[in-house]
């Protein structure tokens, strides 16, 4: 089976053991809930796992190319910024891509 690099290493999470994993945020962990993944490289790798029964459903994403939301004037700013170079500006095109000219 062939699936994208991110929806691997979504398939292991359930495979850490307590002492690979460390808490961000407040709150507290639910067990065998929806879980995340996140991560810039070359791209921004997004997928997740969706508990079903005993096992999990990994999620195929392109998440990294959703459009930048920004939230306050610095980041409209960015966005501005970014608008000169490109039409669709993702959160991607913003983390991962090569520098700009």
């Amino acid at each position: 089976m062939v699936v994208n690099d991110f929806t691997a290493l979504a398939m292991s999470l359930p495979r850490l053991q307590a002492a690979d994993l460390r808490q961000v945020g407040g709150g507290q962990a639910v067990r065998k809930s929806v879980i995340g993944l996140i991560g810039a490289g070359t791209g921004l790798g997004v997928s997740g796992l969706i508990p079903a029964g005993d096992s999990w459903v990994s999620l195929g994403s392109e998440g990294g190319h959703a459009s930048v939301a920004p939230r306050d004037e610095r980041e409209i700013a960015v966005l501005r910024h970014a608008w000169r170079q490109f039409d669709h500006v993702s959160f991607e095109r913003l983390l991962s891509a090569p520098a700009w000219r």
